[in-house]
């Protein structure tokens, strides 16, 4: 494990030096600078090759010596020194693995989508910077540690989804996704500064072994410190009700897309209730807030998890099931997969969550990959303009294809099945309303990703403009490669990952009608989107405009509110305008705000500026006219004076004798006279 320690700083060292290599390609000779990804790819290699070396390294640990830690000294605060450090485990060796084979896919797939981009070697600098960040996150040995690269993966993010900033909307994606995720930083860093106030320590190792004395002298403290920290993964885990920055976040270019969403910044958060799970387990005191005296709710950190999780999962799912635009559908996609992340983390355990993250981290990176093939091939992300793409695009038909059955959760041939199938149980051993919201979310995720393969692949071109090709190698190759790791072997890996990430968790007890259930729900959505959309035999649409005359009929004086069905199709379809009220109540406030303090700095703050830049002046000219008048006259002066009585005194230097006998004698009768008047 020492070798691994000694490897590990590397990891994080090599993306980061591309990265500012990278920075200066502009001044390169051109033929170099068109082969600057060179630069990338190697730095990501040779990290994915360390995350291989300390995988095997801590497979190979013997019992008790699968965790390592090293700790430098970095600065005192308040009697103590805060340290900088690296730790080695399970989760972390796992994680590495995740973040450096997405990676390396994306920046070989991103040779081929970005060619001819004027700004191509900053593109790689700034993925980069994205990949040198989040693996620095996964190595933090302290959360304060953790919190700073957990900036320096937004400030990332928020480069790459602006890449593109001529575009208006990609200015302004950039810009909501960094002010979204604040605040839910915000939550983070002050549930940071409490746990330090307990714990006396941002270690992760010391603050595990105070967790039960924080428990039994602060249990309130302790669970509003759960509740901040999960504030974060909130943001950028983008969970409801933060949720509104990662479809604008599809602004960027599509390789960015898949970094996001399959392997950095979104996996941020889950990875950091994973990380703190032994902290959230133990806030076992309820959380109840209350409004005009009534108690909303009560719950311990993880069932908000799980709970927030489960309003996540089906949020998403019902929004991705209206979306036309391909990156959308994927992007609300992953806001579900998120919140079934978050599920298993509340009811099931770190294994459970995090199995979830690595699968998903895998076939939404093929999706997103394949997602910018059609593009590419296309020149369009609008799904009402493809169809009979398979024939044009086989490769990334079939490859596609692979990774819509994962995320379906088609049955035992696809990694999705089983990671989902861990969540379903434990949602079904923890709560109800729980386990129905992700069953439905099963159902819908099923359907919107048959929708998606419907209008992209199959039927005929709807647009004759659109000629559409098959993406080059260095696109597909990486496609090819997700793909095989998207498959069902996952299964036969599921012990040993799960001794991996979680050894002293406990395996769910099985309940054999929950994995059929899963199963029936999963083929039901795909059938149902098949026969609307592959082979077309029923128009959904024609159930909104039936809906009342039918309910009508069957239950007289019911027609007018099932006539309300489109209502519920216009809320869906404008994401339940969660854009419009925070425009309308936080936004405009805040604009509001800013425009009378804009108002304040220059009727107020300006005017007393200027008013004291006004009065200095109009000091500085009286000094300068006693300066000129006084100080300097009064010197001028003595020096006139002592010039004038010089040229007195020289006028009587003639040089002839008489005058000098005359001035004698004078002198020396002044001098009788002074002595016969004074009597001496």
């Amino acid at each position: 494990m020492q070798s691994a320690l000694d490897i590990a700083p590397l990891i994080i060292l090599l993306p980061f030096l591309a990265f500012v290599a990278l920075l200066t390609a502009g001044r390169w000779p051109k033929p170099w600078w068109h082969r600057s990804h060179w630069v990338a790819i190697t730095a990501i290699v040779l990290a994915l090759a360390g995350a291989v070396y300390v995988a095997v390294a801590v497979a190979g640990a013997a019992p008790g010596a699968a965790v390592a830690e090293r700790s430098y000294p970095w600065a005192p605060l308040g009697g103590r020194m805060l340290t900088m450090g690296l730790r080695l485990d399970g989760l972390a060796a796992v994680m590495l693995l995740v973040v450096t084979i997405v990676a390396t896919g994306v920046q070989i797939y991103s040779v081929g989508y970005m060619h001819g981009d004027p700004r191509y070697s900053r593109f790689f600098a700034y993925l980069s910077l994205f990949s040198s960040a989040m693996l620095g996150l996964v190595l933090a040995n302290n959360l304060l540690q953790l919190y700073i690269f957990w900036e320096l993966v937004g400030l990332s993010s928020y480069l790459l989804i602006g890449f593109w900033f001529e575009k208006p909307e990609a200015m302004r994606a950039a810009k909501k996704a960094f002010v979204v995720t604040r605040l839910g930083d915000l939550g983070f860093f002050l549930g940071l500064l409490l746990l330090y106030r307990l714990a006396h320590s941002l270690e992760f190792e010391a603050i595990f072994i105070h967790l039960r004395a924080i428990e039994h002298a602060a249990p309130a403290a302790l669970t509003a410190v759960a509740l901040l920290l999960f504030c974060g993964a909130i943001g950028k885990s983008a969970q409801f009700p933060l949720h509104v920055w990662l479809p604008d976040a599809m602004e960027g270019p599509t390789p960015v897309s898949a970094l996001i969403h399959a392997a950095t910044m979104v996996a941020a958060g889950v990875y950091l209730v994973g990380r703190m799970y032994p902290l959230f387990a133990a806030a076992t005191e309820p959380w109840a807030p209350a409004l005009f005296g009534v108690t909303l709710f009560r719950a311990t950190p993880l069932q908000f998890v799980a709970a927030i999780g489960a309003i996540t999962a089906l949020l998403g799912a019902t929004i991705g099931v209206l979306q036309n635009d391909i990156k959308r559908v994927l992007a609300y996609s992953t806001i579900s997969q998120l919140g079934y992340m978050m599920i298993g983390l509340g009811v099931g355990g770190v294994f459970v969550g995090l199995f979830h993250l690595v699968t998903h981290a895998f076939f939404k990176a093929l999706l997103f990959l394949g997602s910018g093939s059609v593009i590419h091939g296309t020149g369009t992300q609008d799904m009402m303009q493809m169809g009979g793409l398979r024939k044009k695009m086989p490769l990334t038909f079939w490859t596609f294809l692979i990774g819509t059955a994962a995320l379906a959760g088609v049955p035992w041939l696809f990694s999705g099945f089983w990671s989902k199938e861990e969540i379903l149980l434990g949602a079904y051993h923890a709560s109800s309303w729980v386990f129905a919201a992700g069953v439905a979310g099963a159902f819908l995720t099923a359907f919107y990703m048959t929708r998606l393969v419907g209008l992209t692949f199959y039927g005929e071109p709807r647009d004759p403009h659109i000629h559409a090709h098959e993406s080059p190698l260095n696109m597909t190759a990486p496609l090819m490669v997700l793909a095989l790791l998207s498959l069902g072997w996952w299964k036969w890996a599921m012990p040993w990952l799960h001794h991996f990430i979680d050894p002293a968790g406990h395996e769910l007890h099985p309940v054999p009608w929950v994995g059929f259930l899963g199963i029936g729900v999963a083929l039901a959505g795909i059938v149902v989107g098949a026969l609307v959309y592959i082979r077309p035999v029923w128009d959904p649409r024609r159930a909104l405009i039936a809906a009342p005359v039918l309910g009508e009929r069957l239950v007289p004086g019911t027609g007018g509110r099932l006539g309300q069905v489109p209502g519920l199709y216009t809320l869906v379809k404008n994401k339940y305008y969660f854009d419009e009220l925070y425009w309308a109540t936080i936004v405009k406030a805040l604009f509001a705000l800013s425009r009378r303090a804009f108002v304040f700095d220059q009727k107020v703050v300006d005017a007393v500026v200027n008013g004291a830049a006004w009065a200095t002046v109009r000091l500085a000219e009286v000094q300068k006219l006693v300066d000129i008048h006084v100080v300097d006259g009064a010197v001028n002066g003595v020096g006139e004076l002592t010039r004038q009585v010089g040229g007195g005194f020289r006028r009587l230097q003639t040089g002839l004798v008489q005058n000098y006998a005359l001035f004698a004698f004078v002198g020396l009768a002044v001098v009788a006279g002074l002595y016969l008047y004074l009597g001496f």
